[in-house]
Order: C-alpha cells, then structure tokens, then sequence
C-alpha cells in the first residue's frame, strides 16, 4: 500500500523531467479520524513547537499526537503519543536536529488510543 501511495499520490516530474516525492503529499498516517486543523512547527534550538486548533471531537484525553520527522537526505523518526490533542500545543526535544545539514519535514497525526484508530497525518512544513 506505501510504494502505491507513493507512486500514485506523490511522485512528481522536477526539473529535466526528474521524478521526486512531493512531501507535502505524502501520508504518514492513514485512517478514518478528523486530521488536525491549523497546525504550526517551529524549531528553537533542539526543541521542536507545534500547536493546533483542538476540534470538538478531540476533547477527551484518549487523543493522542504523532509526529513524523522526515529527512530526505537522511534519517526519519516518529514520536508517538507525545502529546493530548486537546492541550492545542506542545513541545519536544530532538537532540542534534539544529545541527543538522538538510532541511527535516514534520507530519502530524492524531491516534485514538481507545480504539487504535489514526487520522491522515497532514504535513506542517519543513525545519
């Protein structure tokens, strides 16, 4: 279901009709939950910032955060459950990610740690 994702959803022509994988398009997480809305991400040193619009849905503590970190040169990672989604924000430490020479893509996805149920991750932008 990933290489399909990947070449049906993602994969686009750049220059000299090079294909690459268009990261804004690409899904982390997959399923039938309501993705986060206004999603922001920044970077103060090691220390990664996200914040987000808590929809009605998500009140309850049983929501959690995921995020994916993605660099393309380079190594991925994903954090899982590191925060409620009705906190409307958090903060977490990556150690060396300022240092790093390529630019790291940050996906978010809620998890329904009830019924283990994901929602599309949605793609907050590059650190």
């Amino acid at each position: 279901m990933a290489q399909r994702h990947i070449f049906k959803e993602t994969l686009e022509l750049g220059e000299d009709n090079k294909p690459f994988v268009n990261p804004e398009k690409l899904l982390l997480f997959s399923g039938p939950l309501t993705p986060l809305a206004n999603c922001q991400v920044s970077l103060d040193g090691d220390r990664i910032d996200l914040s987000w619009t808590v929809g009605d849905e998500y009140r309850s503590s049983r929501y959690k955060i995921n995020v994916g970190l993605i660099d393309i040169e380079g190594e991925s990672r994903l954090e899982i459950s590191i925060a409620n989604v009705n906190q409307g924000s958090c903060s977490f430490e990556v150690e060396g990610i300022s240092k790093k020479a390529f630019d790291c893509h940050v996906y978010v996805g809620v998890w329904d740690t009830l019924k283990d149920d994901f929602s599309n991750s949605i793609y907050c932008g590059v650190i």
